[in-house]
């Protein structure tokens, strides 16, 4: 009994002095995607996109950043004549809208009390709310709704402006396409505030 009180209170501490850390974290930014795919007779390329989200930060020089970010993505997709791979078939354009939800542990490298030079990485989880149906044209090919991503980036932290480029590497597949791999790649440049 004496051992559960004293978990618990030690549990208690930790989770009161994170409260008491805790930072508000609004963000804006532009992602650009590129993807590692297998397909011989398809290009896809990426423009820019946009995200917006808020996160929270626990902690102090070592933190914790759950966040949820409302996010989309644009890319050009030129399909070729799959015998003549210089023969034009087809230009698509793709919109993928949806929620990506980040778990991000960081590092304050250089830290005083209004500015610090951070590191961060962490898992997230994407969620597809809309996107293009067929997206190769008269194949029933589709964007898989839900996927997993890992992160790492840098940022700057100026009194309560935030600036940060990360990168995501894409660790499902992003079709529904059992004949090749098609993974997305993103990065992410953003600004936001610290409260």
């Amino acid at each position: 009994m004496k051992k559960l009180i004293t978990t618990t209170f030690a549990l208690l501490t930790i989770v009161s002095l994170s409260w008491a850390q805790m930072r508000i974290h609004p963000t804006v930014g532009v992602n650009f995607s590129r993807y590692d795919e297998g397909y011989e007779d398809k290009e896809i390329d990426g423009t820019a996109g946009l995200q917006v989200g808020v996160g929270l930060r626990f902690g102090d020089q070592v933190y914790i950043e759950p966040a949820v970010l409302y996010f989309q993505t644009n890319n050009d997709i030129s399909i070729y004549e799959t015998d003549a791979i210089d023969v034009l078939v087809d230009e698509r354009e793709t919109k993928v809208k949806g929620l990506k939800v980040p778990v991000l542990v960081g590092v304050d490298l250089i830290a005083d009390t209004r500015n610090a030079l951070r590191i961060y990485g962490g898992p997230n989880l994407t969620y597809i709310a809309e996107s293009n149906e067929q997206v190769f044209g008269n194949e029933e090919v589709e964007f898989n709704r839900a996927g997993w991503g890992a992160n790492i980036g840098i940022g700057v932290d100026i009194g309560m402006i935030t600036l940060d480029v990360y990168h995501e590497w894409g660790l499902s597949d992003s079709f529904n396409d059992d004949f090749a791999q098609s993974r997305n790649n993103l990065l992410y440049l953003s600004a936001g505030l610290l409260f």
